[in-house]
C-alpha cells in the first residue's frame, strides 16, 4: 500500500504532531473579571462552550450583561445575539450608559451556521473573542421538531456551537432554560433537554436566586417567581485542569450582581 505523505489524515507519529501543534498559537485564556468566578474556573479559553442556565426569573440574561461588563471593562468587546428579549431591553438592561458591545441589527436567522457567519463577521470587524447567545431553547422552531425528537436538536446545536467555538477561536456562553421550576436549587441535569447540551459543555453554571413561584396569567406562560437581592452561582461542571466545581454566592444590586463569597 503506498503511503501519501501530503494526505491531511495520515497517520504520524506523536512527536510529529506535537510539534506541529506547538507552531500554533496556543490558545488564550479570559478571565471574567470575577474574582471568585475565575479563581474556580481558571478563566474561560478559546474554544470553550460555556451554559449558563436557570429558573425563568432568576437571571440568566441580567448575569450575562453583568459577565459581559466585566469582559468590556478589559477592552473584550463581545458579540450579543439576543433572540429571548429586544435590543432596547437588552440596552436597558447595562443602564444608562451603554457601552460597547457588537450584535447583529435583525436576527434574520436561528440556525448556527448564520451565527457562524456572523461570528466571523464580529471577528474580522472588531475582532470579537467572546460571544453570547440568549437562549438556546428559542432557536428550535416548533414546527421542524414535529420530525425530530427535540433533545436530538439541542444536543447537536450544542456540537455545532462547540466546534465554531474551536474552529473560530472564541468563547461561546450559551444561555439555557430549566425544565421546570422547583423548591430547591436546580443542577444541571435540570437543563432542559438537557443530555446532549450538558455533554458538549467546558462549563454549566446555575445562577439561582430564593424566591416562591408567582401565578401563571395563562396556561402558556412559562413558571416564573418572585426573588430576593440574593443569588446563587452553582459550577456545576468545569472541564479545565484545575478547575474547582461549588458555588459562589452574589447580591444582586442596582440591576448589577456583585461578588459576596465562595466556596
Amino acid at each position: 500500500m503506498e503511503i501519501n505523505k501530503k494526505a491531511e489524515d495520515r497517520v504520524v507519529s506523536s512527536v510529529e504532531l506535537f510539534e506541529e501543534l506547538s507552531r500554533i498559537e496556543p490558545q488564550k485564556t479570559f478571565n471574567s473579571g470575577f474574582m471568585n468566578l475565575d479563581r474556580m474556573t481558571k478563566g474561560f479559553k478559546e474554544g470553550d462552550l460555556v451554559i449558563l442556565s436557570g429558573l425563568t426569573g432568576a437571571g440568566k440574561s441580567q448575569f450575562a450583561v453583568a459577565l459581559a461588563k466585566k469582559y468590556i471593562e478589559q477592552g473584550i468587546n463581545p458579540l450579543f445575539f439576543s433572540y429571548e428579549i429586544s435590543s432596547q431591553e437588552l440596552f436597558e438592561r447595562f443602564g444608562q450608559q451603554v457601552p460597547v458591545f457588537y450584535l447583529p441589527r435583525i436576527n434574520k436567522s436561528k440556525s448556527p451556521q448564520w451565527i457562524e457567519t456572523k461570528i466571523e463577521e464580529a471577528i474580522k470587524g472588531f475582532g470579537t473573542k467572546v460571544v453570547f447567545i440568549d437562549h438556546l431553547h428559542y432557536l428550535v422552531d416548533e414546527y421542524t421538531t414535529r420530525s425530530k425528537n427535540t433533545s436530538e436538536m439541542l444536543g447537536q446545536m450544542c456540537r455545532d456551537f462547540k466546534q465554531i467555538a474551536r474552529r473560530l477561536r472564541v468563547v461561546i456562553v450559551l444561555l439555557c432554560h430549566v425544565r421546570k421550576f422547583t423548591t430547591t436549587r436546580p443542577n444541571m441535569q435540570d437543563v432542559k433537554d438537557s443530555s446532549g447540551i450538558i455533554q458538549e459543555a467546558d462549563a454549566v453554571l446555575i445562577i439561582h436566586r430564593t424566591g416562591k413561584k408567582r401565578s401563571r396569567k395563562s396556561a402558556n406562560q412559562e413558571e416564573e417567581f418572585e426573588t430576593d437581592n440574593k443569588a446563587t452561582l452553582y459550577l456545576d461542571k468545569i472541564r479545565r485542569m484545575g478547575g474547582k466545581i461549588g458555588k459562589i454566592d452574589y447580591v444582586f444590586e442596582n440591576g448589577d450582581f456583585l461578588e459576596d463569597t465562595w466556596q
